[in-house]
């Protein structure tokens, strides 16, 4: 049976698949797994660390004046 207190945690995990769904890239047609959710909690890890790295790389580089930078 179905509890009730499960309806929160259910859709925090949902939101944590949709998340790295679109981390993943699988949001793509080309993407190998392209309309699959299977496997996503396995590699959750790394896709969230690539995301800090990712936000953090990005404010740090708005820090630096642009005179400075090489793009």
């Amino acid at each position: 049976m179905y509890r009730p207190e499960w309806l929160q945690e259910d859709r925090q995990r949902m939101k944590d698949m949709d998340r790295w769904y679109l981390l993943d890239g699988r949001q793509k047609k080309t993407h190998k797994f392209h309309g699959v959710y299977t496997g996503l909690f396995a590699i959750s890890k790394r896709l969230e660390l690539e995301d800090r790295i990712e936000k953090a790389f990005e404010a740090n580089l708005k820090k630096i004046p642009s005179w400075v930078r090489r793009d």
